[in-house]
């Protein structure tokens, strides 16, 4: 089998490509399953928040369970999605994407693994006719020995001994493009916005950092083989 990854940048009729256009800072991630699904908002301007966290409060749907001068994270347990959405469309042609969706700029990022590259470009082509502008920003082959630990690997097993603050400081730094090439913001400004001191900020995050090398240590040592 033949597996392939796509990179598909996709503008549509949503508010949070609205949102991420008018607020070029600001980031939306989505993680969605059957039952549940997760919703986390970023932005530099704190404004924003309370203009989100507002919206949503009027929607009954929707529970916030975190929330910070520049991050929210709420839970829903319906879906925005249609009957003929982009998930749909991907998986009719054996392809389906890995979340989170992330949507920046103005636009809906999907990182998409496919069986082949046709179909990939039929997917493509279908979101293009029920209209959505999508461009294919890359395909390449993928490696599945790498696909394979990558998607499978148990997070009770990479997450082992990374405690709830270093985690929240790592999802918190992660969130608002730290590890971004270029980064997106310092870490002073991180420390500051969890208040926190600079030293106190740096040990959580580098303390998670060297547990998740530490737990990643065995694949990438396999990989190297």
């Amino acid at each position: 089998m033949t597996l392939c990854e796509a990179k598909l940048d996709v503008t549509m009729n949503s508010s949070f490509c609205e949102i991420t256009r008018e607020h070029p800072d600001s980031r939306i991630q989505i993680w969605c399953n059957a039952h549940m699904h997760m919703y986390e908002f970023h932005s530099e301007d704190g404004s924003v928040m309370d203009q989100l966290e507002a919206v949503m409060a009027d929607a009954s749907r929707w529970h916030t369970v975190f929330r910070s001068t520049r991050s929210m994270r709420l839970l829903s347990t319906e879906c925005d999605c249609g009957p003929e959405n982009i998930s749909t469309i991907l998986e009719d042609q054996n392809c389906w994407y890995v979340q989170p969706l992330v949507f920046q700029g103005g636009k809906a990022h999907y990182r998409v693994i496919c069986q082949g590259r046709e179909g990939i470009r039929k997917a493509v082509n279908l979101m293009r006719r029920n209209g959505y502008a999508v461009e294919l920003a890359s395909l390449k082959d993928l490696d599945f020995s790498t696909f394979a630990n990558e998607m499978f690997i148990s997070s009770s097993n990479l997450l082992s001994g990374v405690t709830g603050k270093q985690l929240g400081v790592l999802a918190d730094a992660y969130s608002r493009g730290y590890f971004d090439e270029p980064a997106k913001v310092d870490i002073d400004t991180l420390a500051k916005g969890a208040g926190l001191s600079r030293s106190t900020y740096s040990e959580h995050l580098r303390k998670a950092e060297a547990r998740l090398l530490s737990n990643l240590a065995p694949i990438i040592k396999i990989s190297l083989d």
